[in-house]
């Protein structure tokens, strides 16, 4: 047998030029049998059908196996990675990842899941979930959840440094480059778009202040935003003829503009149809004569959506009160409008009962 032929076993390596078959009495039968030889010149090349290697290998610095502790479940690719402790069924691909185990946990990158792999964590990038990683967190990113050394859990952070300054903070989405809270606490919040940062918890940002949020379709609403305004008390209503109701002062609306007022009308300036249930109040000065009448009114179509009439208070010094409600469909531009009535033969004044009651329109959208 040449030194170039392959040995039927293999437990080591020589070199065939520089073996001697008379040294320490080990015979060239033996070497051909037991040892892997590599030819004389270092560019040529051996075959090997199969290599078993029954610990952690290092190929070029790079460490292949299973990490600390050879545990059967754990996957170690990359210097020191699982290196300190191995924990069971987890993956670490990349220096330093992983290096104190964890429970089915996958880190890959150069220091993910650096300090630990917590419990169901995934890390992928340069120090993402580098700290503490608590449980069933996902890093997506370089630094992503770089900072989580309080063990907050359930978080997502997804983007170069996304969530990377939350430390104890649990449930909370991360999405966008820079993504963030303001603190290291907040939890059960949302960071959704490069630069988005919640300011505190239970809390969704999207984008930033700069930007306009834009959402093509129908809005609804968990809590209806409702829309109040009442009337100065000096419009006049002639008799028999019908008057359009203003309300010039609001009172309340919260942040919602999808309704815009104008002069007695209200109009949906949505793109789409919304909902409203609107009920409105007219207070008529005093005058004992004739009937009240109120209702809403489509000013496009004129068809009336809530009506109601009641005769005059016959004490002379009461005002009579009439309201009118309807709830309906507002398509993308529609309008209403309150409308009044009365029948004493004189021009009345719409305005309150003493100190209390104004002349008023609620509208709640949903």
């Amino acid at each position: 047998m040449s030194a170039y032929d392959p040995p039927s076993e293999t437990i080591g390596v020589f070199n065939s030029s520089l073996f001697t078959s008379t040294s320490e009495n080990i015979t060239q039968s033996y070497a051909d049998t037991h040892y892997l030889k590599y030819p004389t010149s270092q560019s040529a090349t051996e075959t090997i059908t199969s290599l078993v290697v029954n610990n952690d290998a290092t190929i070029n610095g790079l460490t292949v196996g299973r990490g600390a502790g050879s545990v059967a479940t754990n996957t170690a690719l990359g210097d020191n990675a699982l290196s300190v402790s191995g924990g069971i069924n987890n993956v670490a691909i990349g220096t330093d990842s992983v290096i104190n185990g964890g429970t089915r946990s996958i880190g890959i990158g150069v220091e993910a899941l650096y300090n630990g792999g917590g419990v169901d964590c995934v890390a992928v990038g340069y120090k993402a979930l580098h700290e503490a990683p608590g449980a069933n967190n996902t890093a997506v990113g370089n630094n992503a959840l770089n900072a989580n050394a309080g063990f907050g859990n359930n978080n997502t952070g997804i983007g170069t440094n996304a969530g990377n300054n939350n430390i104890t903070g649990s449930n909370n989405t991360y999405v966008g480059y820079n993504a963030l809270p303001d603190a290291t606490n907040y939890s059960n919040s949302t960071a959704l778009g490069s630069g988005a940062i919640i300011t505190a918890s239970n809390q969704v940002v999207l984008g930033t202040t700069s930007e306009t949020v834009v959402i093509p379709r129908i809005t609804r609403f968990l809590s209806p935003p409702i829309i109040f305004r009442t009337a100065l008390g000096t419009q006049t209503i002639g008799s028999s003829s019908d008057t359009k109701i203003e309300y010039p002062t609001i009172q309340s609306s919260g942040t919602y503009t999808g309704i815009t007022y104008s002069a007695g009308t209200f109009t949906n300036s949505n793109t789409y149809s919304i909902g409203v249930c609107v009920t409105g109040f007219v207070v008529f000065s005093a005058n004992s004569s004739g009937v009240r009448a109120v209702f809403l009114e489509n000013p496009s179509g004129g068809f009336r959506l809530g009506h109601s009439s009641v005769q005059a208070i016959t004490v002379a010094t009461e005002p009579t009160i009439g309201s009118a409600s309807a709830c309906f469909v507002m398509g993308a531009g529609d309008s209403f409008r309150m409308m009044g009535f009365q029948s004493s033969g004189s021009t009345l004044t719409i305005g309150t009962v003493g100190a209390g009651q104004k002349s008023s329109i609620s509208i709640m959208v949903f």
